[in-house]
């Protein structure tokens, strides 16, 4: 896991290329647990090295939306934004101080999920539109 730091402005970036022609939808996963949560409320900005200006800006806060399971040291995964072409970079920083430092597991950048876009934003698709 990469451990972004539990203090206010410690923060990581990871760079990554996206060589499809298409954006592609970016997902983190990152742990989640307590209540209040002992993982800080965290910015997350992707842009493309091409364009710093257009950066995609999300603030998460990594409490389980389910209160049931906050009970549970558990996997979040959330939608951060969409990558261009090209370099990416995804910028993660802490808002708030906690107890401790932002475990984040995995960064999903889903090819499929684009392709099926073309099909699933309409309603269900056909079998001669999936062909």
């Amino acid at each position: 896991a990469l451990h972004v730091g539990n203090k206010f402005g410690q923060s990581s970036k990871i760079e990554f290329s996206n060589l499809s022609d298409k954006a592609q939808p970016v997902e983190i996963a990152m742990m989640a647990w307590g209540e209040p949560s002992v993982y800080p409320k965290t910015r997350f900005k992707l842009m493309s090295t091409d364009k710093l200006k257009d950066a995609q800006i999300i603030e998460i806060d990594p409490l389980n939306p389910d209160v049931s399971q906050r009970i549970y040291h558990v996997l979040r995964t959330v939608h951060v934004g969409f990558a261009e072409r090209g370099r990416n970079i995804l910028e993660i920083e802490p808002i708030e101080t906690t107890e401790r430092a932002l475990r984040v597991t995995g960064i999903v950048m889903c090819g499929a999920c684009a392709e099926m876009d073309r099909f699933y934003l309409a309603g269900e698709p056909t079998m001669e539109q999936a062909e």
